[in-house]
This record gives C-alpha cells, structure tokens and sequence, in this order.
C-alpha cells in the first residue's frame, strides 16, 4: 500500500492498519511504530484515521442491552397493533373455509435472543453509518484537523544536551545522538524513539508507560532511571538500570522478555542475536552524563570513537601496524580539552599528533 499522499482513508481501507488500532499485537505494534517513527509527517493523519475507528467502535458498543430491550418492545407493540388490525369491532373474523379444516393454528414462536442480536447488529451499522456522514462532513471537521506533532532533538559531535519531555521527563542526549518524541503524549503509552545514547530519568505514570524504541529492542518503564546506549557500528545495543524496573523486549522473539533491576545491564549483540544479562559499573557507563571520559581497558578503536564524538573531530591515522592496534587504555578525564587528553595517550602509547581546526592526525613513532 501507498501511503504517500497520507488520506485519511488510505488508512481506514488498510486491514492491517484496523487491526492495529482495533486488535493490536506485538509484530503490528512493531510494524506501525517503526512506519511512524520512518515518516513522522504522516503523524498527524494516523490519529485522525485511529480516532475515526476508535470513535466508531465506540458507538458501537455503546449499543446497550437497554437499547436493544427498547427496540424489542417496539417492535411488540408493533406485532401487537397489527394482531388488533385481524379483529372487527371486537369481534374475531371467520376462518376461510380453504383452512378450516387444519385445526388451531399453533402460534410461530420468534428466538428473541437471535432477533436481539440482529437488532443490535443492524443499530450498529446504522450508527456506525450515522457517525461517518458526521465525522466527514459534520460538526467535527474542526476536530479533525488538529495536528500532533513531532519533536527531532539531534546532537552533533561534540554537543550534548539536556531535553524535558512533555510528561516532565528529562533526558540527557549524548553527542552524535537522536531523539524523536510527540509534542504531547496522548493515547496509553508515552513513546520517543533513540538513536545513540541518552539517560533517562521518567516521571512516574503507572497508567501511561513510557516506551523507549532503540532499534528492535523496547524499553518499557513506569517511572525509573536508565541509560540505552545504541550505535550503528556494530557494537553491543545496552540497557543499563540505574533505579526502580524496567521491562525490556528484545529482537529475538517471545523468549528475549526481561526484566531487569538496579545495577543490572542486558547487552543485544543486534548482529549475533544474543542477548547477555550482567552487573555494571554505574560510575563508569553514566560518566559521560557527568562530563566525564572514562575508559576502561579500551582499545585504540573505541577510544577514538569516543573522542571524536566528544570533541566533534576526525582521526587519521599514519604508521599504524596491528601490533599497535592492539593496545588498551583505561583513564579518566573530566572537563578536559583535546589536547590534555591527547598528551596522556601519546605518552604511553608512542605517538605524536598535530590539531588543525577539526582534523587530528595521530602518528606513531617507528
């Protein structure tokens, strides 16, 4: 189906689209949060289309036992009038003589029960027709037209920020990180979807969780602190608990559920299809949140990743060997320039490196 030109009823012709919004499942759950989040400009009709159908569904039901028994006494009283129309002046009239001879005819019985379903049934399709003609070109056009939007909080290299949700919720977004939420939370669930690392600190909702979509894993709280850290270059999706619970669903099925509890971290390897429960060190994974860079028997790929994303450089790299990319390093340095950082390093891993604007160019000794 071709959603580009984003009609209302586009949507309303789409099963799987009803399905979702009527009976939902995890792999739609998946499906259409994953389409929100590639075309965020759809938004808007995707909340018209999913109110026209919960509006719908509602009238339906709202076809009350006591309705039906209205209807069904209507319709007695019809029988009722059209059994006095068989009588003259109180007088009952004459059986024809072609049917005098078959005896007291026995009373045709009506199974109320199935009529009342019937009825019920076609109340609905009348409503439901009813509240279409209403919706489209009635008194709620106005409704209609109400456009939620979307936030995009991106960081480049070298810049992080601190964003308050519209829940109060506040997030620090790591550099080279994303952040996609609505401007205002509606519906059962607050959504925002991450690419990078953030720290999430969640005001306490226990009926509206809050669902943080990173990549195929699903991070569900009702009001805690935790940090996901997601890059696309291969390594490990992390989600690390600092305090309360979280319930996290991996990419792997039914059986990749978790719920995991302050102090513990569950690494995705995305590429593998693994998953992997362990303790953490919460000094060590939130330290960039307090402008901290700390490694931690890191090798020469890691810590240069890291600086560039905290600086906003590139690295390049002369009389490399893989001999010397195999060193590890582990340090920490809080609210230092590159330059301090860099004459740690080349200290004990034997390189020089020259700084011009934001290209840094590392060169090892022979």
């Amino acid at each position: 189906m071709n959603f580009n030109r984003y009609q209302i009823s586009d949507f309303l012709d789409n099963a799987d689209f009803r399905d979702w919004v009527l009976t939902p499942n995890s792999e739609l759950e998946a499906y259409w949060l994953e389409w929100i989040k590639d075309h965020p400009e759809a938004y808007s009709v995707i909340e018209q289309a999913r109110k026209v159908l919960l509006d719908l569904e509602a009238e339906r039901k709202e076809v009350s036992q006591k309705k039906r028994e209205k209807l069904w006494n209507r319709i007695e009283e019809t029988n009722q009038s059209a059994d006095n129309q068989k009588k003259d002046n109180g007088k009952v009239l004459p059986i024809h003589p072609r049917y005098a001879n078959l005896g007291t005819p026995k009373k045709k019985t009506v199974k109320r029960r199935t009529l009342l379903i019937n009825l019920g049934v076609a109340a609905s399709l009348l409503i439901i027709g009813v509240f279409i003609t209403g919706y489209f070109f009635g008194s709620n056009t106005k409704e209609v037209k109400e456009e939620i939007l979307w936030v995009r909080k991106q960081n480049p290299k070298g810049q992080k920020s601190k964003i308050k949700l519209p829940d109060g919720s506040k997030v620090t977004l790591n550099a080279e990180s994303e952040l996609l939420y609505k401007e205002k939370f509606e519906g059962i669930t607050r959504e925002v979807f991450l690419e990078g690392e953030a720290f999430f600190e969640v005001e306490k909702n226990t009926e509206k969780p809050f669902v943080v979509h990173s990549a195929d894993v699903l991070t569900t709280a009702l009001g805690t602190s935790f940090n996901i850290k997601y890059t696309e270059d291969g390594s490990p999706l992390k989600v690390s608990l600092v305090t309360g619970k979280v319930k996290v669903e991996g990419p792997n099925g039914k059986d990749d559920k978790h719920i995991i509890t302050p102090g513990e971290q569950l690494k995705f390897d995305l590429l593998k299809h693994t998953t992997h429960r362990e303790m953490f060190n919460p000094t060590l994974v939130l330290a960039w949140k307090n402008n901290i860079i700390s490694f931690q028997n890191a090798d020469q790929e890691e810590v240069f990743s890291t600086l560039s994303r905290w600086y906003g450089v590139e690295f390049d790299f002369q009389n490399t060997s893989d001999k010397i990319r195999e060193w590890r390093y582990s340090g920490q340095y809080k609210d230092e320039s590159l330059e301090r950082v860099l004459d740690g390093l080349s200290f004990t891993q034997g390189f020089s490196y020259t700084i011009e604007d934001k290209h840094v160019t590392i060169n090892y000794k022979p």
